[in-house]
């Protein structure tokens, strides 16, 4: 809260400094507006990381039940794969896999990875993300791959720290 409010005079005051300031300025008149938006565009970017690192630091306790796991990966895929121009294919069981889980927090962790593998095959002709799901007696695992260029290899066995990416705007709190 004290950062972000920090945050709003500075892009206030160079909102401000480009309104006023900018049809006086005779030299370089470009750079002055160059650097109006840069520093209105950090503090967003501040802004941002502020309100995931808050969403992070107040995950709220998980309420566990006996869930279908089936439903949670369908209903999120389905979601996702409107709102996405990547194609996402299926594979799940006929039948519910139940799961004792959040439900809410399982189909958010879903969400982010698919829309971290989504952003990294944006551009890519040929995206595909494939999501599954495959259980016996001891075991439940929902699969998402997709064919994208992958971790560098130094980075796999940090992947569930924080603050790890390898995005340049990322923050590892996703």
């Amino acid at each position: 809260h004290e950062i972000k409010n920090t945050l709003t005079p500075i892009q206030l005051s160079a909102e401000r400094l480009k309104r006023k300031y900018l049809k006086e300025i005779s030299s370089e008149p470009e750079i002055f507006t160059q650097c109006t938006d840069t520093i209105v565009r950090q503090v967003r970017d501040l802004r941002q990381m502020v309100d995931e690192f808050s969403s992070f630091a107040r995950m709220p306790s998980p309420v566990i039940q006996t869930e279908d796991l089936v439903k949670i990966t369908k209903q999120t895929t389905f979601l996702m794969d409107l709102g996405n121009n990547i194609k996402i294919t299926t594979g799940f069981p006929e039948k519910p896999v139940e799961f004792d889980c959040d439900a809410g927090q399982v189909g958010q962790a879903l969400t982010n990875i698919i829309k971290n593998a989504s952003e990294a095959l944006e551009g890519q002709s040929d995206a595909r993300i494939d999501v599954s799901i495959t259980s016996d007696d001891k075991n439940v695992s929902i699969i998402i791959t997709d064919n994208g260029k992958g971790m560098p290899e130094g980075m796999i066995d940090r992947l569930t720290e924080p603050y790890v990416t390898t995005r340049a705007k990322g923050t590892g709190l996703g």
